[in-house]
């Protein structure tokens, strides 16, 4: 079933993108150490006859229904258990909406980020000033009596 260099895998073929419904029959397609997933889809074209096929997406799934990366290590299978291979047109089931996400320009971005960074600054300056102007109260409040209250220890 497999060498050291090629697979044999084996695919039943549902064609979505044409309104198919049923599964046509089953084929083998051998898929070789290395080989890019772009080469694959090309192997598979060719093996099941398809042409020229843009704007679609081959979705391969297992015997459980998961889908399965299109990649040379994939695990060989026998025909009586073949993987399945949807081909579906880009967006099929899915409308997808227009983009409705706006987007600032550079100059209200920067004049934000300023703003943000001048209120910051300035929050802590009113802190700052704010702590001296409390220790320049307290600081009215004392008078220097001449002398110690306790006799210094020297």
């Amino acid at each position: 079933m497999e060498d050291g260099c090629q697979k044999k895998i084996w695919i039943r073929l549902k064609r979505k993108d044409i309104g198919e419904e049923n599964c046509s029959g089953v084929f083998c397609v051998e898929i070789s150490f290395g080989q890019s997933s772009q080469e694959i889809k090309e192997e598979i074209s060719s093996t099941c006859s398809l042409c020229d096929l843009k704007n679609v997406v081959y979705k391969l799934r297992n015997h459980r229904g998961s889908l399965v990366p299109l990649t040379w290590n994939l695990a060989a299978n026998s025909s009586s258990r073949p993987y399945l291979l949807e081909i579906v047109r880009v967006h099929q089931n899915i409308k997808p909406k227009p983009r409705s996400i706006t987007i600032k320009s550079v100059n209200d971005t920067v004049k934000e980020k300023l703003t943000d960074i001048m209120s910051r600054e300035m929050k802590k300056v009113e802190q700052t000033l704010e702590f001296l102007d409390r220790r320049m109260h307290d600081a009215e409040n004392v008078s220097w009596k001449g002398m110690f209250k306790k006799n210094p220890l020297w």
